[in-house]
């Protein structure tokens, strides 16, 4: 019988064999990661991590990136854990999808199961992000930056107060941006900061054992199971066990816990206290919509203490690193300074806002340098590898193996960040930095949620610091450049700095009574002068007229001294600590500054009545002047001499006294000054006589110069003259009628040219485009493409290459001839000529230095050509289309823009804007197929040579309009569809649902607003494949992916206009090419639609069964062009009363989705073949580039009439671009940036969750 040694020693025995084996196993051929290189030590255990970051205290991720320099951009850290260094892979690990899962075991040092950090349940965190991303959107943040500047004035208070004993102790700075971070988030979360800046105590038993916690994040890792033991300890149990050290972090974080189970109590009264929506109110309110359920209570107390902890102590770290980097190199806080002293030189009386601070590129600068070195979270976010595996670097990485890449590599790559180790702001303007590099954040769906808010933290506390003080180093500071990582970067010691306050910069102090006196002696200034305003504005109205000149010039001194009392009170206002004052101050300068604009438009309006009574008085008194008669009397006197006069004696005065010779000289002068007189009154009225028949003329010519005003208004609106020019020279006009005599004059100084050659009439889709356009409902299409290439061009070369494409698409020569007669439709003329110099047809070229991103980049560009519209006045002299193109260089290659070659590439952003007359999108392709075959072929021998006009062939033809080539008549089927259509507005409503399109059609177009999401190619491949399983079309399911977004946004930003949606219209347009045999290669405007209902709004896994319809009547109407919505036009006789009629009517459509497809990938430049370079000189001269496009945009300008907003879709390389456009004042910006994102999230996770069950 075996005693209890010998159970003891075979157990051990066991034990030890199956950790031997396992060991064994892990080591041997036959483990599923055997192929992939790492230590062999890692490989068997995980203690090896243990050891480096518990033991040796966070230094695992640098043996991590050891590893990676030995081993390749492919490492196995662990038994069962792989470590990237790829960054073209982070995007697709980390991007918008949910396909890679988070790995629940490293993340339980957060101690959160349910919410936030820890919780790895992809559904319910794809729901709770949703319901949570509006708050943190950049609109939310900045409706809620007073709340901010607040608290950052109350820091820049303290740090104020610090100053003069700062030089003798130094100041312990970092525990500001603590508290500060803290209330923040606090307020943001609770409606109701936690009160640290008002604390005496900076270095509160908090941040003491939020430290000691830090220090313990791995080792929590390791024994979860007791701190979720702790946990389920009460409270004051827990304040016996626990170390002392941590008891402050302990009782705030049961302060954050009991502040929800407050909210629990009664979420009205705590609703009620809250000045705008906040994070718990958001997660206490269900949404059956999306699916939400308020959370549990230990989940809630997980979210409470989750927010304060990711919220504050990632934001204060940085903002520490920024400033311990800016004393070591003091030139860059002189840069910062002399960058903030231009924009804003009166510090107490500019207010620093977050959106200008955006604008400043060195500010912007330093800060990306600060969140790189070292990033917020540097190291590993490891993910679960998907079904079927996946390979990187052409390593095949198995399922269910956890993968990770951290962003310390990503984020310090030698080819892109030259000596990445140094602090160099200067790197962000001077190199061009691909931003995929930058991931301080993260990236995707489970990037960092409050981003947006530390971007704006960091900003403003940077700015109010660096602009009023200089920092530096004070003895006692132990702070140094060595960091352990404990999940967020830790530095070791203490930054303790010297205070200096710049010159000509007040800081910032708490108020004393003085400065209360100040406060209201400038409040008593503000209210004599506008008492003393409204008098003397009185006394002005009483005679308009017949005051004086003075008094005019009283009022408008009076204006300018309030408006500078009612600033300097602003400013005072905003230094006020006390929040009760500081809201009653900027109360009274609410009041004040609606007086100033009372009181100023008043001034004006009555200037005006002053000015137009003078004018009219002048032109009365030149339109009532008599003609005068020419003849000169022989008496000068006589026709004033009394009757009493010619009975008195020759000789004789009027008293009896005789003539003399001075009198006789008298009379002389006289007669000579009649004469003088009388001629002057001669050519007055010959002057007046002309006059009048200028007015005469005039009047005549009124129609005339209506039209001439029209045309130069769009001509200066075409040159970006502003709006307030264009309104001046309009008010001028019409008070002066000599501006419409020079314009009658200007007018007919222009030279006719000859009349240019009509090619052939509109057909109907063209006519439509064309009228639409001319009227202003309307602009353009644009498609844009980065292009990329090892030989960069000059813009003379890159209109040769223009000339190629012109000569192969003769309808980038034509121009558009509009008939006076509407009955007549347009027609289309050959352009004499292209002048490449003067003409709209190639609009810039420009080199980005500062831009912060490339797709902002595009979007500014793509926005300016949307809202540049083609001018009528144009049309017969400059072509339909414009090009526009960014030039990028790159010193290094990165995985985008290098060859295998390794040499650095150049990259050119081309964006194609044409008139929808003459090109539909596909032609936009077309342009840029012809376009990469052109730039292949440039020969640099032929570089000379004149190439800036382009003269098009005399006998240029244009392609029949699409109606002689495609079938469109029209039958019962539409009949029964305008049948329907007229029964819809007899029947009651009840019988069919009302349409959601976002109100009436208004008179003007408004500027057009774009967002963009990018579907990465591994995300593409499960997307379509999915679909083809489900036999669902891609434009199918993008039109219910779009409709779900919306609705759920509205539904959780907006629920008074969502209750409005019962249903949807949605437009599909669709190509006729195949039909009219002309290939997509072709330039051409070939188009239908079908219009689709969508009348229940279910989950998108819900609507299979409707997404397949929906493919089947895209397939049906695709093949059948019959009866189609275009088709219609031809019953349309007065295309322009047509549009002009839906004017205040309700729109037709909600959103159009318009899909390009994929882009034909041998039209735009193959793969680069390493054996193509070669060392002959000659032969390297005449070598031709390489240009190939790597990702494309497709985007339309919005329209008056059209649908409220619209999904324009294009996928190149795998990758697909949707750009969402909508009209400003139609949608909420915000709103359709959410609906950007969530449809982002639709179509990465589609298919990717089994179904909720019912």
């Amino acid at each position: 019988m075996l005693s209890v040694i010998d159970v003891s020693h075979y157990g051990a025995v066991g034990f030890g064999a199956f950790w031997v084996l396992r060991a064994l196993y892990r080591l041997s051929p036959f483990h599923p990661l055997a192929k992939i290189p790492g230590p062999r030590l890692a490989a068997t255990t995980q203690w090896y991590e243990f050891y480096y970051n518990v033991y040796q205290d966070g230094q695992f991720i640098f043996k991590t990136v050891e590893w990676h320099e030995k081993y390749g951009p492919v490492v196995r850290i662990g038994p069962d854990e792989v470590h990237i260094s790829d960054p073209s892979f982070y995007n697709v690990l980390y991007g918008n999808n949910y396909r890679f899962v988070k790995a629940q075991p490293h993340y339980r040092f957060a101690q959160q199961t349910e919410g936030g950090l820890g919780n790895c349940n992809t559904r319910t965190h794809k729901i709770r992000r949703t319901v949570l991303d509006p708050l943190f959107s950049t609109q939310a943040v900045m409706k809620l930056e007073p709340r901010i500047r607040t608290y950052v004035d109350q820091a820049t208070a303290r740090i104020a107060r610090a100053v003069e004993k700062s030089e003798q102790e130094g100041f312990e700075i970092n525990m500001v941006f603590r508290c500060l971070t803290v209330d923040v988030i606090s307020e943001y979360a609770y409606s109701e900061s936690m009160g640290m800046l008002q604390d005496e105590r900076l270095n509160d038993p908090f941040f003491v054992g939020m430290d000691n916690l830090i220090r313990m994040t791995w080792m929590y890792s390791w024994t979860w199971r007791m701190q979720d033991l702790m946990r389920a300890l009460p409270y004051e149990l827990v304040k016996k066990i626990m170390p002392e050290d941590v008891l402050g972090v302990v009782a705030f974080q049961k302060q954050a816990e009991d502040r929800v189970i407050t909210f629990l109590a009664d979420p009205e009264k705590a609703k009620a206290k809250s000045t705008h929506t906040t994070v718990f109110e958001v997660l206490l309110s269900g949404n059956e919509e999306k699916g939400y359920e308020v959370p549990s209570l230990n989940a809630l107390k997980e979210e409470a203490w989750g927010f304060l902890a990711a919220g504050s102590e990632t934001t204060a770290a940085a903002l520490s690193n920024g400033l311990y980097e800016a004393c070591k190199v003091p030139k860059i806080q002189d840069k910062v300074y002399g960058e903030l002293l231009a924009e804003f030189p009166d510090i107490d009386t500019d207010t620093i806002s977050y959106k200008r601070l955006l604008q400043l590129p060195y500010l912007t600068a330093f800060i990306k340098e600060t969140l790189r070195l070292p990033p917020g979270v540097p190291g590993r976010l490891p993910r679960l590898v998907p079904k079927d595996g996946i390979t990187v670097c052409g390593q095949f990485i198995p399922e269910g193996t956890t993968i990770g890449m951290s962003s310390i590599l990503q984020q310090n790559d030698p080819t892109v960040f030259k000596d990445p180790s140094k602090f160099d702001p200067d790197r962000w303007i001077r190199d061009k930095i691909p931003e995929q590099y930058f991931v301080p954040f993260g990236k995707g769906s489970r990037g960092c949620q409050g981003m947006n808010l530390a971007w704006a933290e960091i900003y403003l506390m940077y700015a109010n610091l660096l602009r009023r003080y200089r920092f530096e180093f004070h003895e006692s500071s132990t702070l140094t450049d060595a960091w352990t990582d404990q999940f967020i970067p830790k530095r070791e010691g203490k930054l303790r700095v010297v205070i200096f306050p710049r010159e000509n910069s007040l800081s910032l102090r708490p108020l004393k009574l003085e400065s209360v006196a100040t406060m209201n002696s400038l409040f008593n200034s503000a209210l004599k002068q506008s008492q003393s305003l409204k008098r003397d504005i009185d006394n002005f109205q009483g005679s308009p007229v017949t005051s004086s000149p003075a008094l005019q010039g009283q009022i408008s001194a009076s204006l300018a001294s309030f408006n500078r009392t009612i600033d300097d009170y602003d400013a005072m206002a905003k230094r006020e600590l006390i929040p009760a004052k500081q809201e009653k101050a900027k109360e009274r300068v609410k009041n004040f500054r609606t007086q100033y604009s009372e009181f100023k438009d008043q001034f004006d309006k009555l200037k005006n009545q002053r000015e137009e009574a003078d004018t009219l008085s002048n032109r009365n008194e030149l339109s009532g002047r008599r003609g005068h008669s020419s003849a000169t009397p022989d008496n000068p006197y006589s026709y004033s001499t009394p009757p009493a006069a010619a009975n008195r004696p020759a000789g004789s005065t009027a008293f009896g006294a005789p003539l003399t010779s001075s009198n006789l000289t008298r009379e002389s002068h006289a007669l000579h000054e009649q004469t003088f007189l009388s001629r002057t009154n001669d050519a007055l009225d010959e002057f007046l006589a002309r006059g009048r028949a200028v007015q005469e003329e005039l009047a005549m010519n009124k129609l005339t110069l209506k039209d001439t005003q029209r045309r130069l208004y769009t001509v200066a609106n075409t040159l970006g003259i502003s709006g307030d020019t264009i309104r001046m020279i309009e008010r001028r006009a019409k008070e002066d009628n000599a501006l419409e005599l020079s314009a009658i004059c200007l007018s007919m100084s222009t030279t006719e040219a000859s009349e240019p050659p009509v090619l052939r009439q509109a057909g109907m889709i063209e006519r439509f485009h064309i009228i639409r356009s001319s009227i202003n409902f309307y602009n353009n299409v644009v498609v844009s493409a980065s292009y990329s290439t090892a030989v960069p061009i000059t813009p003379d070369d890159f209109i040769r290459a223009l000339h190629s494409v012109l000569k192969e698409h003769p309808v980038l020569s034509v121009g558009i001839q509009l008939s006076k007669d509407k009955a007549t439709p347009p027609s289309f003329i050959r352009l004499p000529q292209i002048d490449f110099t003067k003409s709209q047809g190639f609009l810039s070229w420009e080199t980005s230095d500062t831009a912060p991103t490339h797709d902002r980049e595009r979007k500014q560009l793509i926005t300016r050509l949307h809202n540049l519209p083609f001018s009528n006045d144009l049309l017969t002299k400059e072509p339909l289309w414009r090009v526009a193109v960014l030039k990028r260089s790159y010193n290094t290659p990165t995985a985008h823009n290098s060859d295998t070659n390794g040499e650095g590439r150049v990259d050119y952003e081309i964006a194609f804007c044409v008139h929808h007359a003459i090109c539909d999108g596909l032609s936009g392709a077309a342009f840029h197929y012809s376009l990469v075959k052109a730039l292949n072929g440039l020969d640099v021998q032929e570089s000379g040579g004149k190439w800036d006009v382009y003269t098009p062939p005399e006998d240029l033809e244009l392609l029949p309009p699409m109606e002689e080539c495609v079938d469109m008549g029209l039958g019962f089927k539409t009949a029964g569809r305008v049948a329907g259509h007229l029964a819809k507005g007899v029947l009651p409503s009840f019988l069919h649902k009302s349409v959601w399109t976002g109100g009436k059609v208004g008179e003007k177009l408004e500027n057009t607003k774009l967002d963009v999401a990018a579907v990465e190619a591994y995300t593409m491949e499960h997307l379509v494949k999915t679909l083809k399983e489900k036999k669902i079309s891609m434009t199918a399911f993008l039109t219910y992916a779009t409709a779900d977004a919306f609705y759920s946004v509205m539904k959780s930003m907006d629920e008074k206009e969502a209750a409005k949606m019962k249903a949807m219209k949605v437009s599909l347009p669709m190509s006729y090419r195949k039909h009219a045999e002309w290939g997509n290669d072709v330039m051409v405007d070939c188009i239908g639609a079908i219009n689709w209902d969508i009348e229940k709004f279910k989950s998108l896994d819900g609507e299979v069964h409707a997404m397949k319809k929906l493919t089947h009547e895209l397939r049906h109407a695709s093949g059948a062009t019959r009866d189609s919505e275009v088709g219609l036009l031809a019953l349309v006789g007065d295309m322009e009363g047509f549009f002009r009629g839906q004017l205040g009517k309700e729109r037709g459509l909600t959103f159009e989705v318009s899909n390009l497809g994929f882009l034909d990938e041998s039209k735009i430049g193959g793969p680069r073949n390493a054996d193509s370079k070669t060392t002959d000189t000659d032969a390297a001269e005449k070598k031709k580039s390489d240009w190939r496009i790597e990702e494309a945009w497709f985007s339309q300008s919005s329209s008056i009439a059209g649908p409220a907003f619209s999904v324009n879709v294009v996928t190149v390389r795998g990758k697909m671009v949707l750009v969402v456009q909508w009209m400003e004042n139609i949608l909420r910006d915000d709103i359709m940036e959410a609906v950007t994102r969530t449809l982002d999230t639709n179509i990465s996770t589609f298919g990717t969750e089994p179904k909720p069950k019912k």
